[in-house]
């Protein structure tokens, strides 16, 4: 397998008028200048788009947002989707706070591992929005990858072996994991933590852990990757 996506995905910038974008790497990823996501315009929101769905992962620096901007500029991409762990932050359903204090002592750290955002869920969501409000002096990173290049990596003869597959994907691990390594206490994962003291679990949870079946290969509406 070759590790170098030369000649199977381009992050070269495209042109822009109403923003500049710098690639971060050659297998995906981008910086976004110009632009403050709360205060975009219609032109320059388009644009922003177009630079998502080509660099695959696209970052906006030293941004000041509320959370009623936050949930507005995630807004122009579409609706928000089920989220499957928290019910937000006070007055702001869709905005949900990950958080890890130093005087957390647990093993454990929410979405530590290799994963796509909830796919248990019957439609999983396309695009998440991120924003850094305290980040530690080293370490706490989070890497991309690019699924579309991976797979065009593989042979043809692979790819026909995996492209008619699917995954049955469940709660079941993460929600097992938190009860064994974590202490209760009012974070999202020590919510999850705190269901092992239940005799019975709610509906809920039950419906996620049953979960959903999902293509391991499937076709993106924007690109046609």
């Amino acid at each position: 397998m070759r590790l170098h996506p030369t000649g199977k995905f381009d992050n070269h910038a495209a042109k822009y008028r109403h923003i500049s974008v710098m690639p971060l790497s050659s297998a995906m990823g981008a910086e976004v200048c110009g632009a403050q996501a709360a205060e975009v315009s219609d032109a320059q929101f388009a644009e922003i788009a177009h630079a998502l769905f080509r660099h695959k992962m696209i970052y906006l620096r030293g941004q000041k947002l509320t959370h009623d901007d936050h949930e507005a500029f995630s807004l122009r991409f579409g609706p928000f989707s089920e989220d499957a762990y928290t019910q937000g932050v006070p007055g702001h359903r869709n905005v949900h706070p990950l958080i890890k204090t130093a005087a957390d002592s647990s093993g454990m750290v929410f979405g530590e591992g290799w994963h796509t955002d909830s796919p248990f869920l019957p439609e999983p969501p396309a695009i998440t929005t991120l924003r850094s409000v305290e980040i530690p002096p080293f370490g706490g990173d989070t890497s991309w990858a690019n699924s579309a290049l991976a797979y065009a990596m593989p042979s043809e003869t692979y790819r026909r072996m995996i492209e008619g597959l699917k995954v049955h994907f469940s709660l079941r691990d993460v929600l097992k994991a938190s009860q064994d390594a974590v202490e209760v206490s009012d974070s999202l994962i020590g919510r999850l933590a705190a269901s092992r003291d239940s005799p019975t679990l709610s509906d809920d949870p039950v419906r996620k852990i049953k979960g959903n079946v999902h293509p391991i290969v499937r076709t993106h509406p924007v690109t046609g990757k």
